[in-house]
């Protein structure tokens, strides 16, 4: 019997090995890239939270000049101005350190402003703003014992229902200052016109957007919902009248 010859050994040469990483670097790797990560987030993420924290507390004296012709009086006293400092829109480092500091407030901002965009927000505050300038004049001429009287400017919107006939209208801060032809000073002159208005009424209604004359018609198709049994006509404002 023949017996067939043994295929050749071939033999290689060995090249150079690469080396073994250790499971303690990959381990430590994947730390590195989570904490790179997490210094992005801390970095650039906005939050979504707000934080106050306290403000400065200004010296009013030099604010206020009285002529020399007012009688005055020395005193030891002091009149000053505190504000709250707060950031609208902190990223998460910020918010971080709202909740390690003791002194400061952080809330979920849903919770202060709900979804209202920004611009409206700032426009409501600037209302709002104006609003108390004149109140405090008004206050002011009271315990002067000077005559003075308070009107209505408008309706003022504070808050707008979802759902509502006028949401994409009307927005936080505008003012309504005429409903369908009927001039409007005050809330009542609003419940008045509603009262004899009709649901599914087409009404114009023309406001001051941005308090400084920049005027908006828009027409809107009122609402019903039940009161007392019936069905009555429904705007879906919150509202209050501007000084």
């Amino acid at each position: 019997m023949v017996v067939p010859p043994s295929p050749p050994v071939v033999t290689r040469r060995a090249g150079p090995r690469l080396p073994r990483v250790p499971g303690i670097w990959w381990a430590t790797g994947g730390l590195w890239v989570a904490t790179v990560l997490a210094a992005l987030v801390v970095t650039f993420v906005p939050s979504g939270y707000l934080v106050d924290s306290p403000g400065n507390a200004i010296d009013t004296s030099e604010l206020v000049t009285v002529p020399d012709t007012v009688p005055s009086f020395s005193h030891q006293g002091g009149f000053r101005l505190v504000t709250v400092s707060e950031v609208s829109e902190p990223i998460f480092g910020q918010a971080l350190l709202g909740w390690l500091d003791p002194e400061s407030d952080v809330f979920p901002r849903s919770d202060v402003v709900g979804e209202t965009p920004r611009a409206e927000e700032l426009r409501y505050q600037l209302v709002l703003m104006q609003n108390a300038k004149l109140s405090a004049v008004y206050q002011a001429m009271a315990v002067l014992g000077k005559s003075a009287t308070m009107t209505g400017g408008g309706v003022f919107v504070d808050k707008i229902v979802d759902g509502s006939p006028v949401q994409g209208h009307l927005t936080i801060g505008d003012t309504i200052t005429e409903i369908d032809g009927h001039k409007v000073h005050t809330v009542d002159d609003i419940t008045r016109f509603m009262n004899d208005a009709k649901p599914g009424q087409k009404v114009k209604i023309i406001v001051d957007r941005l308090g400084v004359s920049q005027t908006k018609e828009v027409t809107v198709t009122l609402g019903s919902t039940e009161r007392d049994g019936e069905q009555a006509p429904f705007l879906g404002i919150f509202m209050e009248t501007r000084p």
